[in-house]
């Protein structure tokens, strides 16, 4: 009987092996996203290119080596200093890049592995699942929607990492973002699984960009509606969501708010005064480096908030049209 067991017990390691090294590609990109990520928050600020120039320490200049710079590992190896000065690298890098590897790459791999079942709609979660369909017979309609809703959540990210270090997001940048999701989801109209009503995800269906307009236009007028209680992150997310998701993602978000923000200040209480700096630090810490204990947390919220309803979006909508018929 052990045998049978033992063999059974590899046999099923075997199948998932597969899903696990895919998953697990899913994550290092997300986690190299984060790593970027990093730069443009501290960059942006000072009006310095994202794109062009390595990265280097702010407080020697010396380029870090690319051994170095492998998220989360790179800060490990280097005990939190820079290899050729010694100044403390804040904390604030393997957070992000371990938030946007777990949390963001995570969604995106049960998505992606589950064939879309978390999605409502008609257009996912119908056929099957696992790494062997997502390789060999790729859906490439549901590969777009988990780009789009993944840089959705990496954009409300990094919204919130500047809000955290007391920035002001560009409003130019938010209506680029409202424009490229909204124009995309006309353009094609899978890219928004969500339907004006939970009853009828297709209506109204002619023409074919009637429904996401539509889903769109409400889901801004509940974020101008709801938003005016948040930070402007806040705000700018929901409208945001509203744009890609509708008007009962953003109902949901800012719903899940309060309790993420309730069960966040009971794990990490907020100090009474911010700590004072030593002049030290270098780039992360030069723009919040006390990520889990100080800054404005509102926007952080959000992305947890966010994340939590793209992993379970089909399942509240059935529940939303059980209590709204």
């Amino acid at each position: 009987m052990g045998m049978v067991t033992t063999a059974a017990v590899f046999e099923q390691l075997g199948w998932l092996l597969p899903d696990l090294a895919t998953a697990g590609v899913v994550l290092v990109l997300a986690a190299n996203l984060g790593s970027f990520l990093n730069v443009v928050v501290h960059r942006l600020p000072l009006g310095e290119s994202v794109v062009y120039g390595g990265s280097h320490c702010p407080k020697c200049g010396a380029a870090i080596r690319a051994y170095d710079n492998v998220p989360v590992l790179g800060w490990l190896w280097l005990r939190g200093r820079c290899r050729d000065c010694q100044a403390p690298i804040a904390l604030r890098y393997p957070l992000v890049e371990a938030v946007c590897g777990g949390w963001v790459g995570g969604i995106a791999a049960v998505q992606l592995l589950s064939g879309g079942r978390n999605l409502p709609g008609p257009w996912y979660g119908g056929g099957r699942s696992g790494s062997d369909v997502l390789l060999l017979h790729t859906d490439w309609q549901l590969v777009a929607v988990t780009l789009m809703l993944s840089a959705i959540l990496l954009t409300l990210l990094v919204w919130s990492l500047l809000e955290w270090d007391g920035h002001r997001v560009s409003g130019r940048w938010v209506f680029a973002m409202l424009l490229a999701v909204g124009v995309a989801a006309l353009i094609a109209p899978a890219l928004q699984p969500a339907g004006v009503l939970s009853q009828y995800p297709l209506w109204p269906q002619s023409p074919r960009w009637l429904r996401p307009l539509v889903v769109s236009a409400l889901g801004l007028l509940a974020a101008v509606v709801l938003g005016r209680f948040g930070s402007s992150v806040v705000r700018q997310g929901l409208l945001l969501l509203g744009v890609a998701c509708g008007w009962r993602a953003v109902m949901v978000v800012a719903g899940l708010l309060p309790i993420v923000a309730a069960i966040r200040r009971g794990l990490i209480p907020q100090p009474l005064a911010e700590p004072e700096s030593d002049g030290t630090e270098t780039e992360a810490a030069s723009c919040g480096a006390g990520l889990l204990v100080w800054g404005h947390p509102a926007g952080v919220d959000m992305v947890v908030a966010a994340g939590l309803h793209q992993l379970a979006w089909r399942w509240i909508d059935q529940l939303l049209a059980c209590v709204m018929p």
